[in-house]
């Protein structure tokens, strides 16, 4: 995973399993391959080390996270990562890609939302 998204974090013009692998080391087009295609994945391991990761990199303050899951509505069929999912946004399942985004909010910064 790490060769992985740091071949896509590359100036790479096309980021391929065939491109990153050869710029990539310790990496080879059929270890991506099989990464993207066949490695079985558990949401809730990956979510804890992620939570984890944030922890350490930004340990907890007097503020709060918010984490905003934008659904973003598309249409046809020929937009990157566009498929049938919920959408907080369409309040259903519709078609779009999502947008994930974490910011954290301290305490002055709640109290003037608040005040407006």
């Amino acid at each position: 995973m790490e060769r992985y998204l740091t071949g896509l974090l590359t100036d790479l013009p096309h980021k391929t399993c065939d491109t990153i692998a050869d710029v990539i080391a310790g990496t080879s087009v059929e270890r991506l391959q099989h990464l993207l295609t066949d490695a079985a994945w558990d949401p809730l391991q990956l979510d804890e080390m992620r939570v984890k990761r944030l922890l350490e990199l930004h340990p907890v303050t007097d503020g709060i996270l918010v984490f905003d899951d934008t659904g973003l509505p598309k249409k046809g069929s020929a937009s990157v990562a566009v498929a049938p999912q919920y959408s907080g946004t369409l309040g259903k399942i519709g078609k779009g890609p999502r947008d994930r985004e974490s910011h954290e909010l301290r305490n002055e910064v709640v109290a003037e939302l608040i005040d407006q």
